[in-house]
């Protein structure tokens, strides 16, 4: 048996990002939530053996590779973390929704911060509502990056109606036709079909969620 000195989250990651994968759509392929992919790659919750061999098929390895890797695996893996040693953090502005429609938003007081791989014009936003629960639950932050191109299945800042206000948060489905969807996680909430002068924002790449405030919002509700 092979004895590898990354453990099976660092793995799960490496081989995603190195996929060009989104969170959210390795967790669309392999029927999870995009919370189950983000505590598996963090470390804080274990997939069982049937979600290991469900992972693995969708990335295209063995089993055994999650569970223990390779020789050729691990020099790939320190070489990536050699490499991202001196990256400092990214800074990432915390807008209001109202400003997320803003090409470029600039410095404020209040910063979150994540990986230097996420782009300097990424902003980051508090989610409201339940549309997206329980994956993006009220008093989390979410994290959108405009550099990224949108895919279906990717969970996005859009505007579908120019017309709004503010941009609206969800799952992006392109139909073949090339109309454009917002889908809810929530079943409750119905699918918004974006007008033609529909545009996305950008790209959910991060999630940052505050015990606290989770716990403050259901106290409100």
């Amino acid at each position: 048996m092979h004895h590898s000195p990354y453990d099976m989250a660092t793995r799960l990651k490496f081989l995603r990002i190195s996929l060009g994968m989104h969170q959210a759509e390795l967790a669309e392929k392999a029927d999870l939530s995009q919370r189950q992919i983000s505590l598996y790659e963090s470390g804080k919750s274990s997939p069982r053996a049937n979600t290991i061999q469900r992972l693995a098929f969708v990335l295209g390895k063995s089993k055994d590779w999650l569970l223990y890797g390779d020789d050729e695996s691990d020099f790939e893996i320190a070489k990536t973390l050699e490499h991202g040693k001196d990256s400092a953090p990214r800074s990432i502005p915390l807008a209001t929704w109202a400003e997320a429609s803003a090409k470029f938003i600039g410095p404020r007081d209040s910063y979150v911060y994540g990986p230097s791989w996420i782009s300097h014009n990424a902003f980051a936003l508090f989610v409201h509502g339940l549309s997206m629960a329980p994956d993006y639950p009220p008093g989390s932050i979410i994290v959108v990056d405009p550099d990224i191109s949108p895919q279906s299945g990717d969970d996005v800042v859009a505007f579908p109606d120019l017309s709004l206000d503010e941009p609206m948060f969800g799952r992006l489905s392109l139909e073949s036709h090339g109309r454009m969807a917002l889908v809810p996680l929530n079943a409750q909430y119905p699918a918004t079909i974006a007008e033609k002068s529909g545009r996305v924002i950008g790209v959910v790449v991060m999630q940052i969620y505050y015990r606290l405030n989770q716990r403050q919002n259901n106290e409100e509700q």
